[in-house]
C-alpha cells in the first residue's frame, strides 16, 4: 500500500473526527459514511481496513478542539482578539504574493484562496 495514501486516509480521519458528534455512535455513522464516500472515489476496502480498522475518537482530541477560541468566545470577541486588521492586512498581501500556487490549490480542493489564507 502506497505511504502517501495511507497517510492521507489516517489524516483526514483523524482530522474530521472532531466534526462527529463525541458520541460513539454518531463517530460510527460518521466513520461508514466516510467508508462509503472512499469507496465510490475507488478507494478498496483492504487500504480502507488498513487505515480506519481501529478508528476511534479520541476523547481528550475532542476536548480539546471544543475548548479552542472559536468555539468558546462571542463573534465580537473572536473578531476583536482573533480577526485583527493587523491579520487582515496580511492575509490580503499573502494572497497577492502567492496567488500562483493558491490558484492551483484552490482548483484542486475546491477551497477558495481567502480562505486558505486565513489561516
Amino acid at each position: 500500500m502506497k505511504t502517501g495514501l495511507r497517510t492521507f486516509l489516517m489524516a483526514f480521519a483523524l482530522l474530521a473526527a472532531p466534526v462527529a458528534n463525541a458520541t460513539e455512535k454518531s463517530f460510527a455513522q460518521w466513520l461508514v459514511e466516510l467508508r462509503q464516500e472512499a469507496k465510490s472515489q475507488g478507494i478498496s476496502d483492504r487500504i480502507l481496513d488498513a487505515a480506519l480498522g481501529n478508528a476511534a475518537p479520541i476523547k481528550r482530541v475532542i476536548e480539546l478542539d471544543r475548548r479552542q477560541p472559536e468555539f468558546t468566545m462571542s463573534f465580537e470577541e473572536y473578531l476583536g482578539k482573533i480577526a485583527s486588521p493587523t491579520r487582515a492586512r496580511i492575509a490580503a498581501k499573502k494572497l497577492v504574493e502567492h496567488d500562483k500556487i493558491l490558484t492551483e490549490i484552490s482548483k484542486k480542493y475546491g477551497v477558495q484562496k481567502r480562505y486558505i489564507v486565513t489561516f
